[in-house]
């Protein structure tokens, strides 16, 4: 899951075009496609654009282990869209054509997985996630045959692919699904390389972060970054690291929480574990870096249990996803 604005794919997007004409019956407002893919003869039903995500991607089937290893986190633009398939075409062609067009792009799949196979589980609960996206009443109501398109019963498929192109990584995810009501229904996740619009944090001064803990409490730090996936603080967080020591040393008596949250991308138990491994790593650098005694801290990870924004877009992500420090 990210996961560099000029995207030299234009070889690419010409390579994927397997259709005809935009299909009338297209969902309203939807954007043109950045790789155009889509079966000959279906309609795009739902989409989903985020500027910039963080977003996990099957890589990888421990065949012994029996699951898929879920490794590979992108950052970048991701679109997604769902495209219903003409009635009597099965799941197997539609998917087969799409896995051949990435093919001949010059894409490589590093994961495939079929109906009846030992990850057919794993790829049930990848279209569990979409349909649990489809199942917001708003876009229901928007796309209420999306929903229906992906929520059969019948074969599943699904495949994963990079594409290298002009030294930038598009990943691309294509899971189809035979349609309990209409023709097979395909999702297709696209993330492209894309660099994050910086400078849109402020830092929490020790002042503010003093009134915060006053008025309410608890204060919401957003200045505190970490590699992609990991506990690693990133060396950009030094000064707001410092503004909290500041509070700390001012104020002898004050023990705190120190509560990681995520967004809801993912799963929970990772989330849950990771959040939870950048609090003491916090808790770890304001003891060891500026002396804050380790017994006035105390980590804690929710994962995405308290969101303050809806998960639905990037800017709702972003604001969940933040470090607390909350009064003891």
């Amino acid at each position: 899951m990210s996961l560099l604005r000029a995207l030299r794919l234009a070889g690419l997007c010409a390579s994927l075009v397997i259709v005809g004409a935009a299909q009338a019956q297209d969902v309203p407002g939807a954007p043109t496609p950045p790789l155009v893919t889509r079966y000959q003869g279906s309609r795009l039903v739902a989409w989903q654009n985020d500027a910039f995500a963080s977003v996990t991607l099957p890589s990888a089937y421990e065949r012994n282990g029996g699951k898929w290893v879920k490794s590979q986190v992108v950052e970048g633009q991701r679109q997604r869209f769902v495209f219903l398939a003409p009635a009597g075409k099965t799941a197997l062609e539609v998917q087969r054509n799409y896995e051949a067009a990435l093919t001949a792009a010059g894409g490589v799949k590093v994961l495939a997985c079929a109906a009846n196979e030992h990850c057919a589980n794993d790829v049930s609960e990848l279209r569990g996630g979409y349909t649990d996206w489809l199942s917001d009443p708003a876009l229901r109501t928007k796309a209420p045959v999306a929903f229906n398109a992906i929520n059969g019963s019948g074969d599943e498929y699904h495949a994963t692919f990079k594409v290298d192109k002009g030294g930038s990584t598009t990943w691309v995810s294509v899971l189809t699904v035979e349609g309990a009501r209409e023709g097979a229904g395909t999702v297709l996740d696209i993330v492209q390389p894309k660099a994050m619009e910086g400078g849109k944090v402020a830092l929490a001064s020790a002042a503010a972060i003093t009134d915060g803990l006053k008025a309410e409490g608890k204060m919401a730090i957003y200045g505190l970054n970490f590699d992609t996936g990991k506990a690693d603080i990133r060396a950009e967080s030094r000064p707001q690291l410092a503004e909290m020591a500041k509070v700390l040393k001012s104020q002898p008596a004050l023990k705190v929480l120190i509560v990681g949250h995520t967004d809801n991308q993912g799963e929970f138990g990772a989330n849950l574990a990771l959040s939870q491994r950048r609090a003491e790593a916090l808790v770890a650098a304001l003891s060891h870096d500026y002396g804050i005694a380790a017994a006035r801290l105390r980590p804690f990870g929710d994962a995405n249990a308290a969101p303050v924004a809806s998960n639905e877009t990037e800017a709702g992500r972003a604001r969940n996803r933040r470090v607390e420090l909350v009064a003891q």
